[in-house]
């Protein structure tokens, strides 16, 4: 009898001993709670001067996220291989321009090419294949005719942003590069339109409904119009960005930095 009033009494102890350990760690998880509240809070205005020495944010490897190809493209982690930068302009909502950088990226696997660029709130990847990159390239080869006869029109731009035809492109987009889960295939045309007395060769890449299959009630359900405006010099750039050079040469580095990757990992 004694044996068992002593085992409840040590029982009742340890019991006594857990609840005060256990309010002891929840005092502490509040505590923590409250400094990253007040951290995020303090961080929350971007207009607001940082304290301290800024730090520099990391630049995006050529390769994907860990800059070992051979791991992005085999485990999903990235699917572009993202070369030369570029300068562009991009139309605004009240039918101006922004001038924005670009990035040229390239998909080993389809064979298609593009950009991404920042428009409005979003990131686009914009791709073509083969025959719409081509079109691309005798667009601006007839814009520099057109410019250099002086034959290009003022007015009437719903007319002039699609003079030189239309192609197909594959698009991709979302508020961050992790969460690009948006696509569609849409139409590209091309042209050119003036902005504040200066002639623009352009891109407008049509709207179009959201492949996205698993859609929730956030996701958009189309794309909006994107418009890629080029100075004379950045669309010759970027029409060779897309050239079959530039193509060719990011993809022999793709499968030469994918040779070494495999040769590093030995063969299982």
């Amino acid at each position: 009898m004694k044996s068992i009033t002593k085992i409840s009494a040590l029982a009742l102890a340890l019991c006594v001993a857990a609840s005060a350990y256990a309010q002891d760690a929840e005092s502490h998880l509040d505590e923590a709670s409250a400094q990253e509240k007040d951290t995020y809070l303090e961080n929350e205005n971007p207009g607001e001067k940082a304290q301290g020495k800024k730090t520099k944010k990391p630049r995006q490897k050529e390769f994907g996220s860990s800059g070992n190809v051979f791991k992005d493209f085999i485990f999903g982690k990235e699917k572009y291989v993202y070369y030369d930068e570029i300068e562009l302009a991009t139309g605004t909502m009240a039918a101006g321009i922004k001038q924005r950088p670009g990035q040229m990226i390239f998909n080993p696997k389809t064979e298609m090419a593009g950009i991404q660029v920042n428009y409005q709130a979003a990131i686009f990847n914009i791709l073509f294949d083969e025959k719409a990159r081509g079109q691309i390239r005798d667009a601006l080869a007839r814009y520099l005719e057109d410019y250099e006869g002086k034959r290009l029109l003022r007015k009437k731009s719903s007319k002039t942003r699609k003079t030189y035809g239309k192609g197909k492109c594959y698009i991709e987009w979302g508020v961050l590069k992790s969460m690009m889960n948006n696509h569609a295939n849409t139409v590209v045309q091309f042209g050119y339109e003036f902005k504040k007395s200066s002639p623009y060769f352009c891109l407008i890449v049509k709207g179009a409904d959201n492949e996205q299959l698993n859609m929730g009630s956030y996701i958009a359900k189309e794309s909006t119009e994107v418009q890629l405006y080029f100075t004379r010099t950045k669309a010759k750039v970027f029409a060779a960005a897309l050239g079959d050079d530039a193509i060719r040469a990011q993809r022999e580095v793709y499968y030469q930095i994918m040779n070494e990757d495999v040769e590093e990992y030995g063969e299982n």
